[in-house]
Order: C-alpha cells, then structure tokens, then sequence
C-alpha cells in the first residue's frame, strides 16, 4: 500500500505471507513500513522499518527479527 499525501511525501506498507503448506505452524511473515520524502529533484531520504518473523526458525535462531534503516539515494 503507498499513500502520497503531498508531492514530496510518499508513506508505504508491504505484507507478505509465505506459508509452508505441509505444516501450517512453519510460516514467514515479513512487514516493511517506510516514508519516503524527496530532498531535490531525484534525490530522496527515507527511514524504513523491517519486521521478520519465521514460525519455526532453525535451532538457535530467534523467531522474530526487527531492524530500522536511514538511508538516502537517488531515483531517476
């Protein structure tokens, strides 16, 4: 979903499920959250939220995972 409420401003959401059909308790959920804002022409800013989570991770391994990414580029 990408909402644009004004020009230089884009807010977008992303859901994916990914489902292991033989087992129903082994899944993949990932949810991407973020806003963009134009700096000049094409360059743009941008602070994006990362959520995973696995249903039955590998031995040692957390189930959920969440990192928040700053960062800047160039669209053209």
């Amino acid at each position: 979903v990408d909402w644009t409420p004004v020009t230089i401003l884009k807010l977008y959401h992303t859901l994916e499920y990914l489902p292991r059909f033989a087992d129903a308790q082994d899944y993949l959920l990932n949810i991407d959250t973020g806003l963009r804002t134009t700096v000049w022409q094409g360059f743009f800013s941008e602070f994006k939220s990362e959520f995973r989570y696995d249903g039955k991770p590998a031995p040692g391994r957390r189930r959920a995972d969440t990192r928040y990414i700053v960062g800047v580029g160039w669209q053209f």
